[in-house]
């Protein structure tokens, strides 16, 4: 039983952990939006910064257990991964002399 408190313990610890970092970030992204006019071109990196995030938080599990993936996974796995790397490759491209 006192794993079960643990454990429970834990969660909400880290479920109030990570909603304070998702609040700074979305604080963050609205000043990054903010600073520039080319809004489409900060849209797109952050979009493809998420959908890399996605992949990568998609596909450890099956990585990391060995489950057999379907078509349908693997095509959405692949074409997250392909649109987050369009996305970051389409704001580097219009960006001269920074990344950032």
């Amino acid at each position: 039983m006192r794993d079960f408190y643990l454990i429970n313990v834990i969660d909400k610890f880290l479920f109030i952990a990570l909603s304070f970092i998702t609040l700074g970030f979305i604080v963050y992204l609205a000043s990054f939006y903010r600073k520039n006019k080319k809004v489409f071109y900060k849209f797109l990196l952050i979009t493809g910064i998420q959908l890399i995030i996605l992949f990568v938080f998609q596909f450890t599990p099956y990585l990391l257990f060995g489950i057999v993936l379907s078509y349908k996974e693997i095509f959405f796995l692949i074409l997250e991964l392909i649109l987050g790397g369009l996305f970051i490759g389409i704001y580097i491209s219009n960006q001269r002399y920074r990344i950032l």
